[in-house]
């Protein structure tokens, strides 16, 4: 027996919210919109249905950025997630903000689960700029063989060795080896 499909959706509005609504029916899948006022509910009472109508007296008191999309996915994975998301791209719809529903993620707030997908979000997009500013950084490297960039270079890589740390610590980690990447690319365009 096939699970249902569906995915619960939040601030997908206007034409995007059309054509998703059109790609979603063409792979078979369920929608569920999420209102302001369900952020702070249990993802798994979302899912269950154990949804009041809205508070009388609630005001929306969460700081969301202009234009921010979430998409929790429910049993869609696999080949058939990544058909949904190339058939999204090709009428124009980008959800970089989206997640599949997990053992622990059901226990959590859509609005921690939010938070937690935009925090894992800005690493990720900060790890892959690391990684192409690494491989300049060695091109570089291989013909100046500066000492000071080979350092950068080796505190870079260890980012990519599992452990924790601070996204600012990351960051300072980028911007540093741009810094230096930058300056030295500076030097070699003037000669």
């Amino acid at each position: 027996m096939q699970e249902n499909r569906y995915m619960l959706v939040y601030n997908i509005k206007g034409e995007r919210k059309d054509k998703f609504e059109k790609v979603s029916e063409e792979h078979g899948f369920d929608i569920r919109y999420i209102e302001d006022f369900e952020l702070d509910l249990k993802v798994k009472d979302l899912l269950d249905g154990n949804v009041n109508l809205k508070p009388e007296n609630y005001v929306f008191d969460k700081e969301i950025e202009e234009g921010y999309e979430f998409v929790l996915f429910v049993n869609i994975h696999d080949d058939i997630l990544y058909n949904f998301i190339k058939d999204l791209k090709e009428v124009g719809i980008y959800i970089p903000h989206k997640a599949l529903l997990t053992k622990m993620n059901r226990d959590w707030t859509l609005d921690f689960l939010m938070q937690e997908n935009k925090d894992e979000h800005r690493v990720m997009t900060l790890f892959g700029r690391l990684r192409g500013l690494m491989q300049m950084g060695a091109q570089i490297y291989d013909e100046t063989q500066d000492e000071e960039l080979k350092q950068l270079l080796i505190d870079s890589e260890e980012y990519f060795h599992p452990r924790e740390f601070e996204f600012e610590e990351l960051r300072e980690v980028y911007n540093n080896l741009a810094v230096k990447v930058n300056q030295l690319l500076e030097q070699r365009n003037k000669q």
